[in-house]
């Protein structure tokens, strides 16, 4: 049972929080540059008329992400073993964090006009993506209200790879940057969607072969 618990407490590696590091670092950085567009008094564009006119939710969804996508990585870092009470307090912030990263997203998605090449189904699968980031951090709650700290920690990541998809999707949208053809309404769904599909789906590949190892250190143990 020991082994057990351990391997459920076990932290990533030093080279995947490196890499998740990394893909975080894109919408971070997208975000303060908007954030100082905004605080300069940036003129006016049909890019960014709409964060213009309303600043509100975007700022709200930056400020989060600053808070959110940092944070979660240091939760799954190496030192958060060897000190719990770090690990608590720094989830007192994050957790917030990432309702707000959801709520101002969904916020966005209804209230703000769509850019060029948005359409009906990319503004569907927002909505999808912001409902389903909010369930997970909601499972996540309730399961460390109910001190059932390994499911905790699996909603917790589930949340962290949509809210992350941004990071992702920069590289989902290659074929779109280089192939007009594919520069339409349903090119742009489907390079949006495929970020957040490959982090949910790079996610729960991971806490299946966790799950598998557990289970297996648990029947030698």
């Amino acid at each position: 049972m020991a082994t057990f618990l351990r391997t459920q407490r076990r932290p990533w590696g030093w080279g995947w929080l490196v890499f998740g590091f990394l893909l975080c670092l894109i919408p971070m950085l997208a975000g303060l540059i908007r954030l100082e567009s905004l605080a300069s008094g940036a003129a006016r564009t049909v890019d960014n008329a709409r964060f213009v006119d309303q600043p509100l939710p975007v700022v709200i969804h930056i400020l989060s992400v600053l808070i959110y996508a940092p944070g979660v990585l240091l939760q799954l870092s190496p030192w958060r073993v060897r000190w719990p009470g770090l690990h608590a307090a720094v989830g007192k912030l994050t957790l917030p964090a990432g309702y707000l990263c959801a709520l101002s997203g969904v916020w966005m998605t209804l209230t703000y006009p769509w850019p060029e090449l948005d359409g009906v189904v990319l503004y569907l699968v927002r909505l999808v993506v912001g409902t389903l980031m909010l369930l997970q951090l909601g499972l996540g709650t309730r399961a460390l209200w109910c001190r059932q700290f390994p499911e905790h920690g699996r909603w917790m990541l589930r949340a962290y790879a949509l809210g992350m998809g941004a990071g992702t999707q920069v590289f989902t949208h290659i074929p779109f940057f280089l192939l007009p053809d594919v520069q339409t309404e349903t090119g742009r769904a489907i390079c949006m969607t495929a970020g957040w599909i490959l982090n949910a789906g790079l996610c729960e590949l991971y806490l299946v072969r966790k799950r598998a190892r557990s289970r297996d250190l648990n029947s030698v143990s």
